[in-house]
């Protein structure tokens, strides 16, 4: 399954638009997709971090490098994080996790959106496979390293302390415009 990430960030600005308030916020927001970008900062202090920041230049040139499992930002920085459809990109996926947990306020929210599957039973993943067609095969994209089964991807980031809330198909029916699949969840 591919990463929509377009749709996915309308949707996003949707769901803030309607649940968060942003105003004078202080967020993290890795990998920046351009319209979520833009809406953000035009509302709070923002922060664009990726492994290669060059590739996001034209929508953020104050954009920072950042290892999302050793980010340099102090403890409890953020109010917000947006680190959408990366974490299945990243080799050690739990130490993104606990680094994101370490820079997000106590009471502070993340939207921690990853392709995943309702039917499998654990997550798929393999850190030594790193042939692009067997990733993309198994993952659903060639640069992905694991698909995460849903209940085994809650329990990856309550592990790490975040406390899950999951917005299901039916809390987002006002957004189906915006959603790439009627089923996704964020």
């Amino acid at each position: 399954m591919p990463c929509f990430i377009f749709s996915i960030s309308q949707l996003i600005r949707d769901v803030i638009s309607s649940y968060v308030d942003i105003e004078n916020k202080n967020i993290l927001h890795f990998s920046p997709e351009k319209n979520l970008y833009k809406f953000l900062k035009a509302k709070a202090r923002i922060i664009t971090v990726d492994i290669a920041p060059a590739f996001y230049l034209n929508i953020d040139d104050a954009i920072r490098y950042a290892d999302a499992t050793r980010l340099q930002f102090n403890d409890q920085s953020f109010d917000l994080l947006i680190p959408n459809h990366i974490l299945e990109h990243i080799p050690d996926d739990r130490a993104a996790m606990k680094e994101m947990y370490r820079v997000l306020r106590d009471d502070g929210l993340a939207i921690l959106q990853v392709p995943y599957s309702e039917t499998l039973s654990s997550t798929i993943e393999g850190p030594f496979i790193n042939d692009p067609h067997k990733q993309e095969f198994l993952y659903g994209q060639k640069d992905h390293v694991r698909i995460y089964s849903r209940k085994d991807y809650i329990d990856r980031l309550q592990e790490c302390g975040f406390c899950v809330t999951v917005l299901t198909p039916g809390d987002l029916a006002a957004f189906k415009n915006h959603a790439v699949q009627e089923e996704e969840s964020v």
